[in-house]
């Protein structure tokens, strides 16, 4: 088991340089210190910035985050509970490494509540959302791909499939569905080792994009919740394949 901890020293993990994404920052205008600090852990988490094995010391956070150290072991504490971190005897928080049982049931319950969301949606979403989906759909398969494969860094790809999905379930007018969706990404991060075993995922998974936002922009409503459960399920199914078949770490 890897043991990565966030040190400051080190340069390469430091928490204030994570890249959020848009409708995370401005989240963190309106939210408490505890608050931004979950925002930001969850999305270091999402994005595979933190990846599952890794440990998170409470005072390199505070020192990186420039805040005390009670917002942030107040977060800690809070994404404990959520199931996101963990806590270990002497090493304090960590990313827990999800098994197939685990896998296989939260990809099943968010294919179910982001079809319950977008079927909320899909009347709310405006023409600007409208077009960043299409955007998202259209660019988010990285030019350099080539290079993602070389260096096994699949992290453009990862953020701007997060954000396309967070556009479509935050724009409901739901306040507890999108707030689980985000809470069961945080504890089923695609391994960037399963792009590797399925080379043709990320085009597979932009094409069916593409034809998720067709449906909103149709205002197809059971189309569009069809077609994205079936999105997620088919992800589902490639990374169950990848840890039945991995012989090797999977994170």
């Amino acid at each position: 088991m890897r043991e990565h901890r966030i040190d400051r020293e080190r340069g390469d993990m430091d928490i204030s340089q994570i890249a959020i994404t848009p409708e995370i920052s401005t989240e963190l205008l309106y939210l408490t210190k505890t608050d931004r600090v979950c925002a930001v852990l969850r999305e270091a988490i999402i994005t595979a910035w933190l990846k599952p094995g890794d440990h998170i010391r409470q005072q390199d956070i505070a020192d990186q985050l420039n805040l005390s150290p009670t917002p942030v072991r107040e977060a800690l504490q809070k994404l404990q509970a959520l199931g996101i971190l963990l806590h270990t005897p002497h090493h304090g928080a960590q990313v827990p490494v999800p098994n197939r049982q685990t896998i296989s049931e939260i990809f099943l319950v968010r294919a179910y509540l982001e079809g319950i969301a977008i079927v909320d949606s899909i009347d709310r979403i405006d023409h600007d959302t409208l077009e960043k989906l299409e955007y998202l759909a259209k660019n988010e398969m990285p030019q350099n791909l080539d290079e993602g494969f070389q260096i096994n860094d699949f992290t453009p790809y990862r953020k701007a499939n997060y954000e396309f999905h967070k556009l479509i379930y935050t724009s409901s007018s739901m306040e507890v569905i999108p707030e689980l969706i985000d809470n069961l990404w945080a504890r089923s991060v695609v391994p960037d080792k399963l792009y590797q075993f399925d080379c043709l995922r990320i085009k597979n998974a932009s094409e069916e994009h593409g034809r998720i936002v067709k449906a909103i922009e149709a205002k197809d409503v059971e189309r569009a919740r069809k077609t994205l459960e079936e999105h997620v399920n088919l992800t589902r199914s490639c990374y169950l394949r990848f840890l039945d078949r991995s012989f090797e770490e999977p994170f």
